[in-house]
Parts: C-alpha cells; structure tokens; sequence
C-alpha cells in the first residue's frame, strides 16, 4: 500500500519532470556569450575591431566585423524636462555607451548593431539570408545575466522590440506617439 507522502513525492517528480519537457521545447534555440566591457570601452569611435567566434545559433560560430560608433558629440547633455520648471542635468556620460555596427565576416548583407552599457548587451544580428537574432544580457523573466555575459537567440518577432529596450508601442501610443512621458 502506498502512503500519501509516496504518492504526494512521485506526483512532484512527474510534475517537475513534465515542467522541465514543456520548458525546454517552448525556450527557443540560443548560446552564451561573454565580452570584456572594459575592452570595449577603449575602442575609439571609427575605430575597426573584429569579434571571433561569437556563437548564433543554428549556425555556428562566427565573426563580427565592427566599427564604433556615436550619436551624440562631447557637449550632449541628458535632461528630463518639466514643464512648471528647468531642465533637470541627469549627469549621464554618453560615452559611456557603446555603439558598434558592421557585418558579420563573409557575409556582406548582413547587418550588426550591439550596444554595451554597465556591463550589458544588446542588440542585434541579421545575417544576408534574412534570419534574425537578438543579442541580450536580459534572461528570463527579465532577469539581468551576470555583467559581461549575454545571449544569442533566434528573433522572435522578427523585426519587433528588442528585448531590454524599456519601451514597446504601446507606451509610446498612450503618451501621445511622442516616446515619452508627460510631464
């Protein structure tokens, strides 16, 4: 005869076993990747650097062609505007945001965005056959991955957000379409 508590424990075991099944076909194809964030912020703006073996999934290994680049100039303040009042200074160093774009080696129609701040990633791969992928230090549940770690992982939206971003559609339509928060 078997007690409740067997019965209760063989029950959790099925029930933890189906989880992790279900979990692990629903969880897309990705790979890890680490990166020297204190590297990257010694690359000069123009500046050409290549990134090898960088894991994507479904095709292996590859090489990131990449140049450094910037959308704002050393006089660039941050701000959050009031209308009742001035300007707040938000005292945020825009170099320390790095921006890279290029191509992955070998494949000329492909394109490379990856930003890097405080020890996280994101970005994206689209390689010339047209498969996406978003490069993340986001990981489930929005949980943030150790700094100088990120995934690589099939793009599920093919062309929506980026995970990480902080903004989606949404909010931007309820703000008025202006990307920002009333005041």
């Amino acid at each position: 005869m078997l007690h409740s508590r067997t019965v209760v424990f063989r029950l959790s075991v099925v029930l933890v076993m189906l989880w992790a099944a279900v979990g692990l076909r629903a969880q897309p194809e990705r790979a890890s990747m680490s990166f020297d964030a204190a590297a990257l912020s010694r690359i000069a703006v123009g500046e050409r650097v290549e990134f090898g073996g960088v894991p994507v999934p479904g095709v292996g290994r590859v090489a990131l062609r990449l140049s450094r680049f910037s959308v704002t100039s050393p006089d660039t303040r941050f701000v959050v505007g009031d209308r009742r009042g001035e300007d707040v200074d938000l005292g945020f160093d825009a170099g320390s945001v790095v921006l890279l774009r290029g191509k992955v080696a070998g494949d000329e129609r492909s394109h490379v965005f990856l930003s890097e701040h405080s020890g996280a990633m994101s970005g994206r791969i689209e390689l010339g056959s047209g498969e996406r992928f978003v490069v993340t230090s986001r990981a489930g549940g929005g949980r943030m991955m150790p700094s100088g770690q990120a995934l690589v992982l099939p793009d599920p939206g093919l062309g929506g957000s980026l995970p990480g971003c902080g903004v989606d559609v949404g909010q931007v339509e309820r703000w008025g379409g202006h990307g920002h928060a009333p005041g």
